[in-house]
């Protein structure tokens, strides 16, 4: 994962089968380790315990180890040989006289490499007022601890772990537990030892060195606290605030007391590949996703904070305390999670309507899964690249709809009840997909197995065809399902046994099941019916023309999860060629200007993608006038200032308004925003919440002094959150010259390594010049990957042109991948790829039908 170039292109074509699992008769109980890094020079020394059980006599003792200098190893006091495997990332220890069935002691002393990627242990430098400071963090998930430690680094391993550290007097040192003692030294150091953790994985264990500040708050005898740079710590109070409601909230949904005696939640001044990270009791987040500053950050970001510490902290239970066997279950760490991140936060802060929110991830997940790439949520999983590739949409935001798709089909108290069983019967252990499905059947009395295999164990979505006839006052309803697929002609046909609610227009709903390819289904009164109410199915659905009529003449009855499904359905049929896009644009003419946020978020991330297709045609301008007519109005409603109490959702929708009306054009918008920035940079307010879209909108139509006033406030920005608004902004620039300097400015010096390879894929996605930044990446391919952690280095080349709607760029990531990104780390590649040609073969169908239906309706 942190190998050099070099060795991946010489050993891309046995990857494949590299860091195979270990081969297992062996234990760990307790792990001793001590770390003693350099920071300046960027190594560390270290000297590892381990207290082991073998089950049987054994010749030799196999565990991990990467990229370490083994000094000295003993076993039971014996000098062990050493071998260490690169490829295979393991070190073996051989003793003269064969090891007895029982227990043993191994000691390693060692010494290793701090990274500047998040992998293992790794190094960040970030700016203050006095100067660039450098602190010190881990990264383990999925196979990096075996780049600070040699241990059995598989999370069927689980073990107690003693940490210790060495680290500058002036320094803060974290760990999971609370520290147990310090022991000042002469050198001007210290040596800070930690509480021993719980039996826990080695993907768990975390370790942190700095100059911190915290702020701080006790739930019930347990200290939780914000650990940020100095001068940061106090824009987590937002995240501090919720945490110390989300831990009761938890305790009581699992009915399992949260184990250990404090949590933190740690600050990185970067951008990494992913957001935050579950190691237990010491949650790491970058600090967008921790830190929350009103007098910047738009409520976006504040809705962004809460999912993101909620998720982290569900994982205390679902991850850490009950763990999967081995990576094929990810979903049962993530998928749970993500549900719970949406259900914790909708129960503490209802008004935010946070299912409705994210349902935007949740659909880009079905498109990904309507794809020849997809896989299925429980996957074969053989190497560290195969569990890096598999943290994706599917593993995700499919795994978070299966979960609240079994909670709405067994009911709430049920399915809780079966939780907190599968919770108490494997704490502290490993647990699978098939245990979970046994204790909530065995709690419900449903047919979990049945319904959730089919969900789970095969790739795709169905598709569920709806008909319906009044008989004698009651519905008579049809149901057939099929496959959904886009762009895959030669998909394998499924059937799935599918939990569906029935919502008639006024009336209670109903749950069923539809287990065969075809049912039929009675229902009271004769009201147009709503298949797959609130969504809450992974599943699309499609109407008989009458019905969908019907449906559409009532849609402003619609409950808001109704409407936007019907939209999200409509236009992926739109786009697979099983309606016309004349259906989908005539639903969008009738929106009013009060249509609920996630109708209007639905409908501008459309529009926006339609907008891309009609890029130096003459029909883009009739697109454009078309969009601006019906965001215009719902904007004039809202305004450009919040009111008093107004909803958060209204927040929100400004924003995207906003953000949707400049990268249409709209003058009166781009005249707008340039006058609030004008007046920002004059020594005026600009509130947190709409500073984003404001520098987003005044960058699109920059001139020259324009950007230079923009870049010089970023590169004099010291907030790392700031610096990202102005650099994100910047990205959407249209002069192509202007993109230019942008793209050469990710290089700079003053840009963190980490954010340099997001500059480049928001050029490629924000703005007109995809193709620049595509020419830019291949060309600094190397220097933008490098500070990347594993799942964003490989994700890289296939991000920049994921957008993209022209065949010939998706053979071009193909042809420039091949060498450089190992054979089984190229999934995100091939899902882009077919995505990419999807896209083609779309805006060659739909592009001339849209053209005419918008100069028809003017």
């Amino acid at each position: 994962m942190t190998r050099a170039l070099a060795l991946l292109l010489l050993l891309a074509p046995v990857l494949a089968h590299a860091e195979a699992r270990l081969p297992g008769g062996v234990s760990p109980t307790e792990i001793r380790v001590a770390i003693e890094p350099d920071a300046d020079k960027l190594k560390f020394r270290g000297t590892v315990s381990l207290q082991v059980q073998t089950d049987k006599p054994l010749d030799k003792i196999v565990m991990n180890a990467a990229e370490l200098k083994i000094a000295r190893a003993t076993i039971d006091g014996v000098v062990a040989k050493t071998s260490l495997d690169d490829e295979g990332e393991t070190l073996t220890l051989t003793t003269p006289k064969k090891l007895a069935r029982g227990p043993h002691k191994i000691e390693i002393a060692y010494a290793g490499a701090i990274k500047q990627q998040p992998a293992g242990l790794f190094a960040v430098d970030y700016p203050t007022k006095n100067g660039t400071k450098r602190m010190l963090a881990t990264q383990f998930e999925a196979t990096d601890a075996r780049r600070m430690l040699p241990c059995f680094d598989e999370p069927a391993y689980k073990a107690r772990y003693h940490v210790s550290v060495t680290v500058p007097k002036r320094q803060l040192a974290i760990s999971n537990m609370p520290e147990s003692r310090r022991t000042d030294l002469t050198d001007g150091r210290m040596r800070v030892e930690f509480a021993p953790t719980p039996q826990m994985s080695s993907y768990l264990l975390f370790l942190a060195a700095g100059e911190f500040e915290t702020i701080s708050q006790r739930v019930d005898g347990r200290l939780l606290r914000v650990v940020a740079a100095e001068g940061e710590a106090a824009k987590g109070k937002f995240a501090l605030d919720l945490a110390a409601r989300l831990l009761p909230f938890y305790e009581s949904y699992f009915a399992q007391r949260y184990p250990l005696p404090k949590l933190d939640l740690f600050a990185v001044p970067a951008s990494g590949g992913f957001g935050a990270m579950e190691n237990w009791g010491a949650l790491l987040f970058f600090e967008r996703w921790v830190l929350f500053d009103p007098a910047i950050n738009a409520e976006a970001a504040r809705q962004g904070v809460a999912v993101t510490v909620a998720h982290e902290m569900a994982h205390q239970w679902f991850g850490n305390l009950v763990t999967m066997k081995w990576w094929d279950d990810l979903w049962l760490n993530e998928g749970f999670a993500s549900w719970m991140e949406n259900h914790s936060v909708d129960a503490l802060l209802p008004a935010w309507q946070i299912w409705l929110q994210t349902r935007r991830e949740r659909e880009t997940a079905m498109r990904l899964d309507a794809r020849r790439g997809s896989h299925p949520v429980v996957q074969k999983v053989d190497s560290a690249n195969e569990a890096n590739a598999a943290f994706d949409d599917i593993t995700y935001r499919k795994g978070q709809t299966i979960v609240r798709m079994l909670e709405a089909w067994l009911g709430t108290d049920p399915f809780r009840a079966g939780m907190r069983n599968w919770m108490r019967e494997h704490a502290y252990g490993n647990a699978s997909t098939e245990d979970l499905w046994a204790a909530l059947e065995r709690d419900s009395k449903f047919p979990v197995r049945e319904v959730a295999a089919s969900f789970t164990s095969q790739a795709g979505l169905p598709l569920i065809d709806v008909s319906s006839r009044c008989d004698g006052g009651r519905t008579k309803l049809t149901l057939a399902q099929s496959r959904f697929s886009a762009g895959d002609a030669n998909a394998r046909p499924h059937t799935w046994s599918i939990p569906l609610i029935l919502q008639p227009l006024g009336s209670k709903p109903s749950r069923i099941l539809l287990r065969d390819a075809r049912g039929e289904f009675d229902l009271p009164g004769c009201a147009p019916v709503v298949v797959n109410g609130g969504g809450v199915t992974w599943a699309r659905v499609t109407y008989t023309p009458e019905l969908r009529a019907a449906l559409t003449q009532h849609f402003a009855e619609l409950d808001a999860a109704d409407q936007v499904m019907l939209l999200d359905d409509s236009w992926a049929l739109v786009e697979t060629g099983n309606l016309q896009v004349d259906i989908y644009l005539a639903l969008v003419a009738q929106l009013k200007p009060n249509a609920p946020l996630p109708v209007w978020q639905q409908v501008t991330e459309t529009l926006v993608e339609i907008d891309g297709w009609l890029r130096g045609t003459p029909g883009r301008a009739a697109l454009r006038n078309f969009a601006r007519s019906k965001l215009g109005p719902a904007m004039a409603r809202l305004g450009w200032s919040a009111k008093a109490n107004e909803p958060t959702t209204d927040s929100l929708l400004r924003d995207v308004l906003i953000d949707a009306l400049s990268s249409f054009d709209d003058e009166p918008t781009l005249q707008e925003a340039k006058r609030r920035f004008h007046d920002w940079t004059a020594g005026g307010d600009l509130p947190g919440s709409i500073r984003g879209v404001v520098l987003r909108a005044t960058a699109r139509g920059a001139d020259t002094s324009e950007f230079e006033l923009l870049l010089g406030k970023a590169q004099s920005e010291e907030d790392h959150a700031q610096r990202q608004n102005l650099l994100t902004a910047l990205a959407g620039v249209r002069n192509p010259q202007l993109a230019q300097r942008v793209l050469d400015t990710s290089l700079a010096d003053w840009v963190p390594p980490t954010s340099r390879a997001s500059v480049v894929v928001q050029v490629a996605q924000a703005g007109e010049h995809a193709a620049l930044a595509w020419r830019f990446a291949q060309a600094h391919y190397d220097k933008l990957i490098e500070p990347l952690d594993a799942t964003a280095k490989w994700d890289f080349a296939a991000s920049i042109v994921a957008g993209s709607s022209d065949a010939t760029r998706a053979q071009e990531l193909r042809e420039f991948t091949e060498t450089r990104i190992p054979a089984d780390a190229r999934q995100p590649v091939q899902r882009v790829v077919e995505e990419i040609n999807f896209r083609a073969d779309k805006k060659n169908r739909l592009a001339a039908a849209v053209e005419q239906w918008v100069a028809a309706h003017p």
